[in-house]
């Protein structure tokens, strides 16, 4: 008998919605004068719960990316929720390493992304030529946001607060002028 193998983003995912909707709650519960940042914290995460399930009940590759979203969408979102629900109970203040972890997370985020997307994109033209092209196009892309994804995760956890916010808000603009320019750039002659 043959199982199919599944990622751990299968068994996760579930899971990291449920966290995120329980610690929604107890900050709600917690801090009930922001009722509406946390009502539209729970929105969010049910359409990303119905897409999720929409993504399961399809049966198809897609399936295993929403999975691996939902997780690292998850954690951007678990580590601020459970620090600010812990600075709210008292017991010190988290908002300084939450928002690092969570940064830090979304640079590793890009940069997983930027590494899956020249084999996850799918092929525009059937002319050879048109196709090199494309996947050209691609891999500079997938080069460039792993790389600033990088830069990204290492700036949060290293630098001070300032210098991290100075960081991204140079290499992620940068890197989309450089896609920008890279995608409109005309084709020369080989």
């Amino acid at each position: 008998m043959t199982t199919e193998s599944r990622p751990i983003s299968y068994y996760v995912a579930p899971f990291m919605l449920l966290l995120v909707f329980g610690l929604v709650a107890a900050n709600a519960y917690a801090q009930p004068q922001r009722g509406l940042a946390w009502l539209l914290c729970a929105a969010l995460f049910v359409v990303m719960t119905w897409v999720w399930l929409r993504a399961k009940r399809t049966g198809s590759q897609s399936r295993n990316l929403v999975d691996g979203t939902v997780v690292y969408s998850g954690l951007m979102v678990v580590i601020p929720l459970a620090g600010k629900l812990a600075t709210v109970l008292g017991t010190g203040d988290w908002s300084d390493l939450s928002m690092r972890a969570s940064m830090a997370i979304t640079g590793l985020y890009l940069a997983a992304s930027g590494n899956s997307l020249p084999k996850l994109l799918p092929r525009w033209s059937n002319a050879p030529e048109a196709y090199a092209a494309a996947q050209a196009k691609r891999r500079f892309a997938g080069w460039a946001w792993t790389l600033a994804g990088l830069v990204l995760a290492i700036a949060w956890l290293v630098l001070p607060r300032n210098g991290a916010y100075a960081v991204t808000f140079i290499v992620l603009p940068v890197t989309m002028l450089m896609f920008a320019v890279q995608c409109f750039r005309p084709r020369t002659a080989q």
